[in-house]
């Protein structure tokens, strides 16, 4: 995503690298990286433009061959930056129902409820 700034209603707007991202794909299509740039406030009136995420995501079959699944099991954040994805207190484990649906991501301590079409309500 590309973000331009104007200074004023009349300047011509300049390209800001505050917000970028990148990511890795493994063989499977499922997400290995993603690294974030974002602006954040440090201070009152004080903005900062650096590195918000640098995650890492283990799936099931990484820790476990023989299984073949695209279950996350983990993400992990290397930055140390509370701005973006924040795994402090994160347990490592995601919960899945029978169907692979995500029921509990432990987190944001979040708890997902589906309904007999498999689509989450809550």
């Amino acid at each position: 995503a590309r973000f331009y700034e104007r200074q004023t209603a009349s300047s011509q707007a300049t390209l800001r690298n505050y917000y970028s991202e990148n990511l890795t794909y493994d063989k499977r299509g499922n997400i290995k990286t993603l690294k974030r740039n974002g602006l954040y406030l440090v201070a009152q009136n004080a903005y900062h433009s650096g590195e918000i995420d640098d995650l890492n995501y283990l799936y099931t079959h990484q820790a476990h061959p023989n299984e073949k699944s695209n279950r996350l099991g983990r993400v992990h954040d290397y930055s140390n930056n509370a701005q973006g994805y924040n795994d402090r207190h994160h347990t490592g484990a995601y919960s899945y129902d029978d169907n692979g649906n995500t029921v509990i991501d432990h987190s944001p301590k979040v708890q997902v409820i589906y309904n007999h079409l498999d689509l989450a309500m809550r």
